[in-house]
């Protein structure tokens, strides 16, 4: 969702923050830059992701 730096000139960034059902629990995937923004963490926490 946040591109760094030069990165939105060869990328688009994305636009939903799907959350996984394995079966023995719920995974939300945090990628690179987006790491840094808390709300990203607590959207997939409102989604009732068990690991991030």
């Amino acid at each position: 969702m946040h591109l760094f730096h030069h990165e939105k000139l060869w990328f688009t960034p994305g636009d939903s923050l799907p959350v996984f059902d394995i079966g023995v629990c719920r995974i939300g995937i945090i990628i690179c830059y987006d790491a840094g923004f808390p709300e990203v963490a607590r959207i997939l926490a409102t989604k009732k992701a068990d690991i991030l």
